[in-house]
């Protein structure tokens, strides 16, 4: 059950008509803007004067954005999740810590880089996906044969 508001009537005399409004220029020397105020107003400043006067801070305008550049490691992506990685100078690390006891014992770990497309990605899915599918189809016609069968053989 919803509450209702209680709400009271206005008379009309505390609401504003639209036509209480009117433009001022700016007061700063030099600024030609004209600015919407109410008609009680005397004298306004703009926005762009505002900003003049308050100023800003010199960071936001010197900064530039800074892109992240990447720097070659010698380590594939994911590497310090692999349970055991040997780099290629024969330093040993399991799961991301280096065993300094190991150095130099292994060969090193040859990472399988993925080169094919999204697309390609998809498309791989969807076949392996389709050749399950048979696969099922096919054990559960295979079942019901079966049964059929035991059926039979019982009558």
């Amino acid at each position: 059950m919803r509450k209702r508001r209680r709400t009271s009537k206005s008379d009309g005399s505390t609401i504003r008509p639209k036509y209480s409004t009117h433009t001022l220029k700016c007061c700063r020397e030099g600024c030609t803007r004209e600015i919407e105020v109410d008609t009680d107003t005397v004298e306004v400043v703009c926005w762009e004067c505002v900003q003049k006067m308050v100023g800003i801070d010199v960071k936001y305008l010197t900064q530039p954005t800074k892109r992240l550049i990447k720097t070659e490691t010698g380590f594939p992506r994911g590497w310090h999740l692999y349970k055991q990685f040997v780099h290629s100078d024969g330093r040993v690390f399991e799961m991301g810590k280096e065993n300094v006891e190991l150095k130099g014992t292994l060969p090193a770990t040859q990472v399988k880089v993925n080169t094919l497309s999204k697309s390609e990605r998809r498309r791989l899915r969807d076949e392996k996906k389709e050749k399950r599918e048979a696969r099922l189809v096919k054990q559960h016609e295979k079942k019901m044969k079966m049964k059929e069968r035991e059926e039979n053989a019982k009558l």
